[in-house]
């Protein structure tokens, strides 16, 4: 009897680590989703926008990288220079980016359906429905 313990131990030991190794494999979790939209199509429509502004500011124009958005699946991801403190302008901006979710040309809308707005390091500063 002890020496079927001993046959079967070393291959449940076997089992159980690559059961466990099976699940590290799986992936980063912080892979984003493909684009849900044309994100070039929304960096031309926020150029154009701030080469003659009327929906926004000129300090919004400013603010605002738009070479460096990004899209996770319908969201998106727009880089300021705002400090982590500057809450209601991160408030303010993404209202606007929410209101501008149509092409300023055709009418079409963009297709982006929530919008993250990041400050200078990254961080998650302001968040909004489109």
């Amino acid at each position: 009897m002890l020496s079927r313990a001993r046959l079967w131990l070393p291959l449940m030991v076997a089992v159980g680590t690559s059961a466990c190794g099976s699940q590290e494999t799986a992936g980063p979790p912080d892979t984003p989703e493909p684009a849900g939209f044309d994100l070039a199509a929304v960096k031309a429509n926020f150029s154009a926008e701030c080469e003659s502004p009327i929906v926004v500011d000129d300090l919004f124009c400013e603010q605002v990288q738009i070479d460096g958005m990004t899209a996770d699946g319908t969201i998106l991801n727009v880089p300021t220079t705002l400090n982590a403190a500057a809450t209601d302008r991160a408030d303010a901006i993404c209202e606007a980016v929410a209101r501008i979710r149509f092409d300023g040309e055709t009418g079409d809308d963009l297709g982006y359906t929530f919008v993250g707005i990041k400050d200078r390091d990254g961080g998650n500063a302001a968040a909004c429905s489109v």
